[in-house]
């Protein structure tokens, strides 16, 4: 009896490192499909790699700790904060351009992840490629 709780159990930890490695390779490919995309619903997401919308979700939140949609809205402010620090034509631009359609919601959004509005990191970086 005791060789079948442990057998049981280190299948169950074989069967918990595959999904989570599953997870990670979905949660990758989810990346790039956000970086080359505009937003688009879950369901959108999940047919794009392949997946059922509830695996992507479970996947996301397995591997990040955060809900799908919180995800995608961090991974945008993110580039969208790469582009500004590179010197962005403008704010609205980035903020379209990274799948924000109201730019005070960005605003709001990017203050409160980076400290610092939108328009002062374009800015700082447009004020530092003119000393250099």
């Amino acid at each position: 009896m005791g060789r079948y709780v442990q057998s049981h159990l280190s299948m169950s930890r074989k069967e918990a490192f595959c999904r989570s490695d599953r997870y990670s390779r979905i949660v990758e490919k989810l990346d790039r499909l956000i970086q080359s995309s505009k937003p688009a619903y879950s369901s959108y997401l999940a047919d794009q790699l392949g997946v059922s919308d509830r695996t992507l979700r479970s996947a996301v939140l397995d591997s990040t700790g955060m809900s799908l949609h919180r995800y995608v809205r961090m991974k945008r402010l993110s580039t969208s904060r790469e582009k500004l620090q590179h010197g962005a034509a403008s704010v609205k631009s980035v903020a379209l351009d990274c799948g924000f359609w109201h730019l005070s919601d960005f605003a709001r959004e990017y203050r409160l992840l980076f400290g610092e509005l939108p328009s002062s990191t374009l800015r700082c970086a447009k004020s530092e490629a003119a000393v250099k």
